[in-house]
């Protein structure tokens, strides 16, 4: 702006110009900047051409983006990513899987080099899904519904006592979750998940989420599946 006005401009090494005698304020630093120009004593460093400074500005912010994509890449690729999956994607679809499991078999620290989140120190997870009609024992069913039972061991969830409030939070895409309770698993040390999904009368898969929290904390990886409920003519009552 001031070069576009006639005026010239020099970029100054701050320790040139920094000694000024007396109560350090801005009108004096102005006249003392003032003083030395007239003597002609302050050397102007190398400013680039303007072409040439655009072009600094754009090689940086490129060189910016490049790492932020090279972090979020290495998050992605040990499953460090958000929670939630990309637009346009789906979680993916298994028939009778036995279980789920995250396997963390880099120990070494020099493999990593992260001092944050710590990656060579993160558990291993075995998530176990387990399923079955629902309802209430000891009453007669009056919809059809798909019991759940989830089991989770490893991370935060082994060093949380029976006395700790944890919640299960469930989500479904589709139908309505019910009868949901969270519960300490001393066999696997760690915890069990149960809930009833009633679906609606779509056959279409149902995407499902779980996790466990306490005190608004997560607590445990996010336990994705897509249930593929049954025709209606096929829902049992028994």
């Amino acid at each position: 702006m001031l070069e576009a006005r006639g005026f010239e401009v020099l970029l100054v090494n701050a320790r040139h110009v920094k000694n000024v005698t007396g109560r350090k304020r801005d009108v004096l630093d102005c006249q003392r900047l003032q003083q030395l120009h007239s003597y002609g004593l302050p050397r102007g460093a190398l400013r680039p051409a303007e072409a040439v400074r655009t072009l600094r500005v754009h090689a940086r912010q490129r060189g910016a983006l490049l790492r932020t994509q090279s972090r979020l890449r290495a998050a992605h690729a040990q499953g460090a990513g958000a929670d939630e999956h990309p637009a346009g994607q789906r979680p993916f679809a298994d028939h009778s899987p036995r279980g789920f499991r995250r396997m963390q078999r880099d120990r070494n620290f020099e493999n990593h080099q992260d001092d944050g989140v710590f990656y060579d120190r993160r558990p291993s997870l075995w998530v176990e899904p387990r399923t079955g009609l629902g309802g209430v024992v000891g009453q007669k069913r009056k919809y059809f519904s798909w019991r759940f039972a989830v089991d989770f061991a490893g991370g935060d969830l082994a060093l949380v006592d029976a006395k700790t409030e944890v919640e299960a939070v469930i989500s479904a895409s589709r139908g309505r979750v019910e009868i949901t309770s969270a519960r300490p698993l001393v066999s696997i040390r760690g915890w069990r998940a149960m809930f009833d999904m009633v679906p609606d009368a779509s056959t279409e898969p149902i995407a499902l989420r779980l996790f466990f929290r306490a005190r608004g904390q997560a607590l445990s990886e996010t336990w994705r599946y897509e249930w593929m409920p049954p025709p209606v003519a096929q829902r049992a009552l028994d």
